[in-house]
């Protein structure tokens, strides 16, 4: 749209909350998990994730239990700095 400015920002939900309340930020891109709860929703997207390795690795050499990744290690990545839990524990926790 002419005349659109888009600037990407990197917010802690408290403050997002209220820069959107106050009419600071229009819109905001988060996760269902961390985003501040009175805050109107609408989701975008729903992911897929799979399970990369190099094609020899063998720990992926048959199909790959729900046992099984939980063995496995993980690199786990924050684009916060910090809450290295996200979706992927959620949901395994509630399975037990």
């Amino acid at each position: 749209a002419p005349g659109t400015r888009l600037a990407l920002l990197n917010k802690h939900p408290v403050s997002l909350a209220a820069d959107l309340e106050s009419g600071r930020l229009d819109l905001a891109l988060h996760t269902r998990e961390e985003a501040p709860p009175k805050l109107r929703q609408r989701s975008l997207i729903h992911e897929r994730y799979v399970l990369a390795a190099r094609h020899d690795h063998p720990d992926l050499a048959r199909p790959v239990s729900l046992t099984r990744f939980c063995e496995l290690e993980h690199a786990v990545m924050s684009p916060n700095g910090g809450g290295f839990a996200g979706s992927t524990d959620q949901a395994l926790a509630a399975l037990g």
